[in-house]
């Protein structure tokens, strides 16, 4: 069943209840408000009656004043009776009635009571004569409330037209009420998948309508970050890899096509292919690492530690493969204790960007040197790795994040365009800014600001 039939059938059920309940609350307290002034009606007949037979004595037998020519038009039910202190009946206002009364009259003898068998009503009185006798009068007569009938004809009618209004407007509301459903759901099914780079209309209200399309629209943007980094590792990636693998096939083929070469050619050729065979590691790496920080429900693991001891570490790791790089680590000031040189976060993943980018500086940089400072700031500590090379050009800075991208000005040296990408994902997990200033053919200066409130080590969805 569709929520457009459910929530009308909802809304037709809630309101044709109330409405119901209402008229039926109308009509009953009506009626009740009839009946009481119909006993009361009763009372006031069997009272006056009662004066009017006993005001010249007592009665000692059955008497009957039915007027003669009214005998015929009377209804039988409609008469009043007198019964002495004996229950006797001594006067009948309609002989011609001979039905008993419908209720005990000796045990409600001493006080007023009123009772009705089907339409016809009684209401019963003691009375007091002149003289001191008791007496037991009984009012009876047929009630037929044209009052009662109209209000239920009425009320009838102006149920039924009500429930179909209420059908008709539940429709139509629902109706509105889901238009802004439906609009999503058709700008849903309009969507581009290819391209994933369609949002839906804002509606620019603050309820909840507004609220489910900024949280569409935010799965869009993160689906379209997802797709479009698959796309790109797809198409790049192949290539990435494809070059060094060819060049182990090439070194490997030649070296199996000249089995007489001396050992040194053997240990040159084996020691060009390591380097090539850890290209392909280091890029797998650096793939794997950037794959799992940006698939979905990834955990970061937060611990506190001294950033001047990962620094270094990374420092000792690059001069051991790379003896021609050269790294300048420097702390600014007089830290006040080890805690202004301690920050949160994982400290895998942020070596292995502070690695990416001391290695980055020293192959760009003119000297293969890199300065690397640790300035504690309050509540922050401010971590800048320098270099002197030939810059970035200020059109090309937003586009240095982006996988496997390369500048055509360093096309000479050795890279790959993962490093970058890899440190910016690092940074994004994190929550950290990392801010870049270059100046062509001066130098580039990232820089990166981290708090130094120590916490307790935790887990942070992504």
């Amino acid at each position: 069943m569709k929520i457009r039939v459910k929530l009308t059938l909802q809304f037709f059920v809630v309101v044709a209840t109330i409405l119901i309940l209402s008229m039926y609350f109308v009509y009953n307290r009506f009626q009740e408000i009839t009946v009481r002034e119909y006993y009361n009606n009763l009372k006031t007949k069997a009272h006056m009656t009662a004066e009017m037979v006993l005001h010249k004595g007592d009665l000692k037998k059955l008497e009957d004043i039915t007027p003669a020519a009214a005998n015929s038009s009377l209804p039988i039910s409609d008469n009043v009776i007198i019964f002495n202190s004996k229950f006797e009946k001594v006067f009948t206002f309609n002989r011609r009635q001979s039905v008993s009364i419908p209720f005990d009259i000796v045990s409600n003898s001493k006080k007023e009571y009123a009772y009705h068998d089907s339409d016809i009503y009684y209401y019963g009185l003691p009375y007091v004569s002149g003289s001191g006798s008791k007496y037991y009068v009984v009012a009876s007569s047929y009630f037929n409330s044209k009052e009662l009938m109209d209000l239920r004809r009425i009320i009838t009618l102006a149920i039924i037209i009500s429930l179909v209004v209420v059908g008709l407007s539940g429709f139509f509301y629902t109706r509105h009420a889901l238009s802004p459903i439906s609009s999503i759901v058709n700008q849903m099914d309009k969507l581009n998948m290819d391209k994933m780079d369609t949002k839906l209309k804002s509606t620019n209200g603050k309820d909840e309508i507004e609220h489910l399309i900024k949280s569409i629209n935010n799965l869009l943007y993160r689906i379209q970050n997802s797709v479009t980094f698959q796309k790109m590792f797809i198409s790049n990636v192949s290539h990435e890899l494809k070059n060094p693998i060819t060049i182990v096939l090439s070194q490997i083929d030649v070296l199996l096509s000249q089995p007489h070469r001396s050992l040194k050619e053997y240990r040159e050729t084996l020691i060009s292919l390591r380097e090539d065979v850890k290209d392909i590691a280091d890029i797998t790496e650096n793939l794997l690492q950037m794959a799992k920080i940006k698939s979905e429900g990834f955990q970061l693991d937060i611990q506190e530690f001294q950033l001047d001891e990962a620094i270094l570490e990374c420092q000792t790791k690059l001069l051991r493969v790379h003896p021609e790089f050269s790294v300048n680590f420097e702390i600014e000031g007089q830290p006040d204790s080890f805690d202004s040189l301690t920050v949160r976060g994982n400290e895998a993943l942020l070596k292995l960007a502070f690695s990416n980018l001391i290695d980055n500086c020293c192959k760009y940089s003119y000297d293969n040197n890199v300065n690397v400072s640790i300035k504690p700031d309050n509540d922050h500590v401010i971590l800048k790795f320098s270099d002197r090379g030939s810059g970035i050009p200020q059109k090309e800075l937003g586009k240095i994040f982006q996988p496997f991208y390369r500048n055509i000005t360093t096309k000479n040296i050795k890279g790959y365009g993962i490093g970058l990408s890899l440190i910016d994902a690092v940074m994004s997990v994190h929550k950290l800014n990392l801010d870049v200033q270059s100046v062509p053919n001066i130098g580039s200066v990232f820089t990166i600001a981290f708090e130094t409130a120590p916490q307790k080590k935790q887990l942070h969805p992504v």
